[in-house]
């Protein structure tokens, strides 16, 4: 009997072991065996390319406005319900999204939770309104951002997870930052006291703002203006637009003012650059309404990608440079589309009664 009672023991035992993963042995000494490590097979199928852009109530980007996420395959979220969220810009990361929403800087994750307006409670000088979008720097520990106050405008820095802003003030009224991929540069518009519009860097590790294009004397006629500056990726140099020689036009310039090369000169504005460098989109009324075109970095080879007699703007590169991301009234509406960089397979992700402005891709 006793014996019986000490093999329902080692079988009750084993039952056990066979369920839990542990090795037994018969004299009621229990030792865990190790669990194996288990094999993690990275999935062959891409991650579906996220695309940030805000959508408003009323033409031209006025009205109530949010932002939204869309991806690729046309899943829509909307991130913001403050009604009046807009300018969204990805983090280097991809896992935050810098925006402006009632003249404030704000970030949230990407996801649209832990919503924070770093602005809020700052004041002190140069504290105005925030309202255009802002850059991150390369490390994603900071945010330039325009700060309007009266007319005048003032470049501030902050960092990411918030704190007391630098502020930054150009020659004259520096608008629409964009930081540098080194880190060391913030390229701006600079509007000047007497009807002038030139780029100007500011070079964070001399602490100097430099003018490198545009006028420098009084204009009372006839001016120009250089605007919208974007960095090419791997280089120093910063493609612009600019009415120097007629309509809008595309032009390079190095950082340091020279090197100044017109890149399109049948009409061009809002440039987008391809991730590696090498290519250009833009927008040109050349054929009689806005086009999405692309172009080598220097000029050569310009190509209409859209042909639509809508509006097609706002091209936005996809980050393996594969898609690129625009907008189109073709079916009535502003909305978000999609095609290859060559033009081809043009497709609709968005479809709702608001006009969709500024798609940004997420870095990844």
């Amino acid at each position: 009997m006793r014996y019986m009672t000490k093999v329902a023991k080692c079988l009750l035992l084993l039952l056990i072991a066979l369920t839990v993963s542990i090795s037994v042995t018969c004299n009621s000494r229990i030792t865990y065996a190790p669990l194996s490590t288990p094999t993690i097979v990275a999935s062959t199928q891409p991650t579906q390319g996220r695309i940030a852009f805000y959508a408003t109530a009323e033409p031209f980007g006025t009205g109530e406005g949010d932002i939204y996420l869309v991806t690729t395959d046309g899943r829509v979220q909307q991130l913001t319900h403050t009604g009046n969220s807009r300018h969204p810009v990805w983090s280097p990361d991809g896992r935050r999204i810098a925006f402006v929403s009632w003249g404030e800087l704000c970030v949230m994750d990407a996801d649209g939770s832990h919503q924070a307006c770093l602005t809020k409670d700052i004041k002190g000088e140069g504290r105005g309104s925030v309202d255009s979008p802002p850059t991150w720097s390369p490390d994603g520990q900071q945010i330039a951002f325009e700060s309007t106050v009266s007319v005048r405008s003032i470049i501030h820095m902050i960092r990411a997870d918030g704190g007391s802003p630098r502020i930054s003030i150009g020659t004259g009224t520096p608008r629409s930052p964009m930081w540098s991929p080194n880190g060391q540069y913030i390229a701006v518009t600079d509007v000047g006291d007497h009807r002038l519009s030139r780029i100007a860097v500011l070079n964070l590790y001399e602490k100097r703002w430099d003018i490198i294009s545009g006028e420098t004397h009084y204009c009372d006629r006839d001016c120009f203006t250089d605007g919208t500056p974007i960095w090419l990726s791997g280089s120093q140099q910063i493609v612009f637009v600019s009415t120097r020689e007629g309509g809008p036009n595309v032009y390079v310039i190095n950082v340091n003012g020279n090197g100044l090369m017109r890149l399109t000169n049948q009409g061009g504005r809002s440039p987008s650059e391809a991730p590696d460098g090498q290519r250009i989109a833009f927008v040109s009324e050349r054929d009689g309404n806005p086009e999405i075109y692309v172009m080598d970095a220097d000029g050569k080879n310009q190509t209409r990608l859209t042909n639509h007699p809508a509006t097609d703007d706002s091209p936005a590169w996809s980050p393996d440079g594969k898609q690129i991301a625009f907008v189109s009234d073709r079916d009535g509406q502003r909305e978000i589309y999609v095609m290859n960089a060559d033009g081809s397979n043009q497709t609709r992700l968005t479809n709702s009664p608001r006009d969709k402005w500024n798609p940004v891709w997420a870095p990844w």
